[in-house]
């Protein structure tokens, strides 16, 4: 009987969370503090197929930005045409799904195509889908609820480093 409340009494004053439950709960509390934001980047050397990013934007609802190679990889030609293909940019929340691919050649964007969008809860009044620069690409919705406008934008941009810098603005 002693043990057992002895057991007990440790198992209060310790907590009964185990360690590795802390540890996720410590990591998932790090990564939500890491991607408050609505920019991530991408590698496109590093990217085998697709890549999905979860953000907590300002407005605090949770969102993935996703990157995905629509080719399919050989192996033995892997490193050198990694970059040069076509890409799908995403946009997913819960009240909205926005993409559009990207071709990309030699760290360049050459063109955009192929944007879409679903959204829930408002209207898309007009979307506009352009190449910005060699480096830039954006998809602009301009959006309205009963007597409110707005504009989301799901845009791309190749950094100084080759890398493929996501944002959202909406």
């Amino acid at each position: 009987m002693k043990k057992v409340l002895i057991l007990m009494l440790s198992i209060f004053l310790m907590g009964f969370t185990p360690s590795s439950n802390q540890d996720d709960q410590l990591t998932k509390q790090g990564e939500l503090a890491m991607k408050e934001t609505n920019i991530v980047t991408f590698d496109l050397n590093l990217l085998e197929s697709s890549e999905s990013i979860t953000v907590y934007p300002k407005s605090g609802k949770k969102a993935i930005i996703t990157l995905s190679s629509d080719e399919l990889e050989y192996s033995f030609d892997y490193q050198s045409m990694l970059a040069n293909k076509t890409y799908t940019i995403s946009y997913s929340s819960l009240t909205e799904n926005i993409s559009y691919k990207i071709n990309v050649y030699n760290n360049s964007m050459t063109s955009v195509h192929s944007g879409t969008h679903t959204v829930f809860g408002y209207t898309v009044n007009s979307s506009v889908l352009r190449l910005n620069s060699s480096k830039s690409s954006s998809y602009i919705l301009h959006c309205s609820f009963l007597f409110r406008s707005w504009t989301n934008s799901l845009n791309a941009k190749i950094t100084s480093t080759n890398m493929l810098e996501v944002t959202f603005n909406g």
